[in-house]
């Protein structure tokens, strides 16, 4: 699973807006061909990235959380 921390930064309904900053320290790790963090820093960068989700777990604004994602997802 690849893993991203993220700050809640807006509620709307049911759905929570959250923004990560993207950081990489690709280059040292010895696994980075096979990893799917420094495959998504390639394609994105390290820069901010707003998203809307569901809020299942009923978030507050300032909230700091980690959001996952299947590698399988990617391909």
């Amino acid at each position: 699973m690849i893993e991203e921390a993220a700050t809640v930064v807006k509620l709307d309904g049911d759905y929570a807006e959250i923004e990560t900053a993207r950081k990489s320290s690709c280059g040292s790790c010895s696994a980075k061909s096979g990893c799917g963090t420094a495959m998504l820093s390639k394609v994105y960068g390290n820069r901010r990235s707003l998203m809307r989700l569901p809020n299942s777990i009923n978030a507050r604004v300032g909230d700091d959380i980690i959001i996952g994602l299947q590698e399988q997802a990617l391909v």
